[in-house]
This record gives structure tokens, sequence and C-alpha cells, in this order.
């Protein structure tokens, strides 16, 4: 089992296509979506009402980047977690197989991230901030010792 979580608050518009897209998944694994949202008041989430998403709702002073997370995968019931950005679009109907098969393949494989590509209408920072920190290349990043940990050690991007 998989666990996709998305958080969000006033996705907008494109927020249907992401969930449109994860539905269309092409896998053998089972997977489930939890969505938690922190005070959208857009009407965008209209789009999870016929789908399997369980959609949990908390307060916006509630929210923390990190915390909230946790509690996503506290609550998740996957073995696998898979944390998506509310606008972030799968790109294709395999991008969740490719996504976990590192993970499958290599039992020290501790954690895997996509690339992530701008929208045509994006910003010029926003084009620029996905190029840099997403590379075509894939990396792969040791354990290292705490002293010695980086930015961009910890962070997946």
């Amino acid at each position: 089992m998989i666990s996709i979580v998305i958080l969000t608050k006033n996705p907008g518009k494109r927020f249907r296509e992401v969930i449109r897209q994860v539905f269309n998944q092409k896998t053998e694994d089972d997977f489930e979506v939890i969505v938690i949202d922190s005070g959208t008041t857009d009407g965008s989430l209209s789009c999870l009402e016929n789908t399997s998403a369980k959609l949990i709702k908390i307060n916006p002073s509630d929210f923390g980047h990190g915390k909230t997370r946790n509690y996503a995968a506290d609550i998740a019931n996957g073995e696998f977690l898979v944390l998506l950005s509310q606008d972030a679009t799968p790109a294709n109907k395999n991008w969740l197989n490719e996504l976990i098969r590192p993970l499958k393949e290599d039992e020290k494989v501790a954690g895997v991230y996509s690339k992530q590509i701008p929208y045509e209408d994006a910003s010029i920072m926003e084009k620029c901030f996905l190029y840099v920190h997403y590379p075509d290349t894939y990396q792969v990043k040791e354990k290292k010792n705490k002293k010695e940990l980086t930015l961009k050690d910890v962070f997946f991007f």
C-alpha cells in the first residue's frame, strides 16, 4: 500500500487536474490519497467528491509544514509515503511506479523524489528554482555525520 498525501489551502483550479492524474496512475499497488486541508475557501476541494480521497480538515492555526506532514505520516496506512504538493501534477500514468521503484528494489534507499517541471505560465523565479533544484540527472545522497550536514543533505529537492 502506498499513501499519497497532499496538503492544501485554496489550491485553485489546477487541483482538479492534480487529483485526476493521481487517480489515473497505472500501478499494481493499492494506494490511498489523503488530503489534509487547512482552511480552503475557494471551492476547489469539490473535485474530491467522487473519489476515494480521504479529506481531513485542520484548523489553519494548527498547520505547520513539518508538523502536518508528521501528522499525515501517523495516519497513513501505506508502507510508502508520497508527499505531493497541491499544484504538482504527475506528468504521466507511470509517475507513482517510477517514484516507488527505487524503494522497492533497494532496501538501503530511504527516500526518493521526482523532478518538478514548471508550468508554462510559471514566473521566471519559479522556473529558475525548479531547474536548479530538480536537475535532469538523479542524485544520490549518502548518510553523513550530523556535524557535516548541509542544507542540500537534509532536504529533498
